[in-house]
């Protein structure tokens, strides 16, 4: 999540034809506008949804197609005319491979990926990428959870940084890109992408719902048969469910599984959920 304004609608249009010259599909009931959970922007459905079957299956809402998935692989691809094998092989940990191919795209006078940057802020959302008033206040909104936390992500920016300057010297000169370019692209890594067996993968459009662990309502990521097609579907607690005018799409970001310190939780998505509380 994050405080920065929310990608216009002419933004999401074009995010939404992009899908569709694709193959795939975003409910046309679906907007990007002000949550109503959260102070930041969110996926809110502008009319009911009901419990209904489609083309693209039971409660479906979006349908990505792989191809328009960002991730390591396609990084590696993306990079591989401008860096060495070698170049590719050092930025491959932690997700600096893809930090730096978002990066690179985004400084491209037309790149395919645009429609997807377009979504992306300016200022990632995580924790460590906060102004440092902008940091302070949202850890004294969390009270006893946040402490300990501004240390934390002290520490976590400057290692970031210290590695965005290294990687900006070795490979900036290639690429075009500054110190600057590259931390924005991990922080975006950081917030927006799924890991998993090593890997990042990025999803546009499904990346832009908010978390819940208890109130989640689109089901986890499922790649249909023919594996050509990843599917955002509305249920809860495992049920189809309507979607009422209004009301949010969130997803179960698993964080406390992924960051048991709430101090890591908040430097790598900028917020520290309720279930820190129990």
């Amino acid at each position: 999540m994050n405080a920065n304004l929310p990608p216009t609608l002419r933004t999401l249009t074009k995010l939404s034809q992009w899908f569709s010259a694709h193959g795939g599909w975003i409910h046309p009931a679906l907007t990007v506008g002000q949550s109503p959970l959260y102070s930041c922007r969110g996926v809110i459905s502008t009319e009911d949804i009901p419990i209904t079957e489609s083309a693209f299956g039971q409660q479906a809402v979006i349908l990505l197609p792989t191809a328009l998935e960002v991730t390591d692989a396609v990084a590696k691809d993306g990079l591989s005319g401008r860096l060495s094998s070698s170049s590719l092989q050092a930025l491959q940990a932690n997700g600096w491979l893809l930090a730096t191919f978002l990066a690179y795209e985004r400084h491209k006078s037309a790149s395919f990926w645009q429609p997807y940057l377009e979504t992306i802020p300016a200022r990632p959302s995580t924790g460590w990428s906060l102004r440092t008033q902008d940091a302070a206040h949202a850890l004294r909104q969390l009270g006893s959870l946040g402490q300990g936390c501004k240390a934390h992500i002290k520490t976590r920016h400057k290692q970031y940084d210290m590695a965005a300057q290294k990687y900006a010297r070795q490979f900036g000169k290639a690429l075009g890109l500054t110190a600057s370019d590259m931390l924005w692209g991990f922080g975006t890594v950081h917030s927006r992408a799924y890991v998993g067996q090593d890997a990042h993968r990025m999803f546009p459009m499904i990346d832009l719902c908010n978390h819940s662990q208890h109130a989640a309502n689109v089901e986890g990521i499922r790649l249909l048969n023919d594996a050509t097609y990843v599917r955002a579907t509305i249920k809860y607690q495992g049920h189809p469910a309507t979607l009422p005018a209004g009301h949010e799409l969130l997803l179960d970001y698993g964080a406390r599984q992924t960051y048991p310190s709430p101090c890591d939780c908040f430097s790598n998505y900028g917020f520290i959920p309720e279930e820190y509380n129990v």
